[in-house]
């Protein structure tokens, strides 16, 4: 696990929508966290979080 994982999750705390759960990947991603990273911790397929940041 990355040193950084907590932080990560963090992103994620208080999400309580799909639309928050997205807005939440894009601001950890724009923040730079990877695609791969952002999937594992939100059970997605990579493919799942690139379509979303596509939205």
């Amino acid at each position: 696990m990355p040193l950084h994982q907590d932080v990560l999750e963090n992103y994620f705390l208080h999400v309580k929508s799909k639309s928050e759960r997205n807005e939440a990947i894009k601001k950890a991603y724009e923040d730079g966290y990877s695609k791969s990273d952002v999937a594992r911790n939100c059970s997605l397929s990579v493919a799942g979080v690139s379509k979303i940041l596509k939205s």
